[in-house]
């Protein structure tokens, strides 16, 4: 099992290993998901190797997405962590969740619980991009205290 990164009341956030691929694929496979993505839907393939980079990145950086898991039932219903952003020292804050989760909170749950693992983890500062006509991410990272 892959160990946990951070834990809220709902959710863990776990680095991603290949059982994830069906899980991940109909979050990244989704149309409504990926409106703001410059990629578009992804394919079972193309999740599979996002996959194989997530992990990379992880080993490379120490640091990278987590695979959000529901703690009720152990389904990935997406993704939330950090990329490299500008720079390796200056991550950027990222995720995508499965659509019939928005409204929900838990863009701002797993996010927060990112946040706080990088300030643990010694990260003093991260971005986060977005485009203004995301109006649920703009509310997310608002939540947050990011500014613009």
């Amino acid at each position: 099992m892959t160990p946990v990164v951070a834990q809220t009341d709902r959710l863990n956030l776990r680095q991603f290993d290949t059982d994830d691929l069906d899980d991940l694929t109909e979050v990244l496979g989704n149309a409504d998901v990926m409106t703001y993505s410059v990629t578009g839907p992804l394919t079972h393939v193309e999740v599979q190797e996002h996959i194989r980079r997530y992990c990379a990145h992880w080993h490379r950086w120490g640091y990278g997405l987590c695979a959000v898991v529901h703690r009720t039932d152990g389904k990935v219903i997406g993704y939330c962590g950090l990329t490299e952003g500008s720079s390796p020292e200056v991550p950027e804050l990222a995720y995508e969740l499965l659509r019939r989760t928005w409204g929900h909170g838990y863009a701002t749950e797993a996010a927060t619980a990112v946040l706080a693992w990088a300030r643990a983890s010694g990260f003093t500062r991260l971005t986060a991009t977005v485009w203004e006509w995301n109006v649920a991410s703009l509310g997310v990272l608002t939540k947050l205290g990011f500014v613009e």
